[in-house]
């Protein structure tokens, strides 16, 4: 990017010198205030990437630090890369991989649809079925069920 020239207010007393302002990224810093680097970054992207493209928040049992001892880094870089580059935090942003990925198997899968809940739940990697149903009503506004019957509903009409 371009530096940015800023010039002294002209009433000033001092001489007029410019200022330079570089505009960069901002940068990702850990709980100490340092810097992660560019090269760590961009690894625990494109892990996260490999992470959501083969759909590995379905496995049971993720936590922050399984998987960032399964990207060779530590938890609190992680952490800071899902909150920087995704705007949550790790248990939202899990979730949200989940909830999205069952709000479309749900409507193009009609066997995924007669399943009970727990099993829907225990498939997308919950421990429970209320967790599940926390999770998925947080972020549609609508409990599983209801979404389901609202899906065969709209099939039938």
């Amino acid at each position: 990017m371009e530096p940015v020239e800023i010039q002294k207010n002209e009433f000033s007393q001092e001489e007029t010198q410019p200022l330079i302002i570089e505009e960069v990224m901002p940068e990702i810093k850990d709980k100490t205030g340092n810097a992660l680097s560019e090269d760590v970054t961009q690894s625990i992207l494109k892990d996260l990437n490999t992470f959501e493209s083969k759909g590995l928040f379905l496995k049971k049992g993720i936590t922050l630090a399984s998987l960032a001892k399964t990207f060779k880094t530590n938890t609190a870089y992680l952490s800071e890369v899902i909150n920087t580059h995704q705007g949550k935090n790790f248990t939202t942003y899990l979730n949200d991989l989940r909830i999205d990925y069952v709000s479309e198997r749900l409507l193009e899968d009609k066997k995924l649809r007669s399943y009970k809940l727990p099993a829907i739940a225990d498939e997308l990697g919950y421990n429970n079925v209320q967790a599940f149903s926390a999770a998925f009503k947080k972020k549609t506004g609508t409990t599983p069920a209801i979404y389901i019957k609202e899906i065969e509903n709209s099939i039938i009409s």
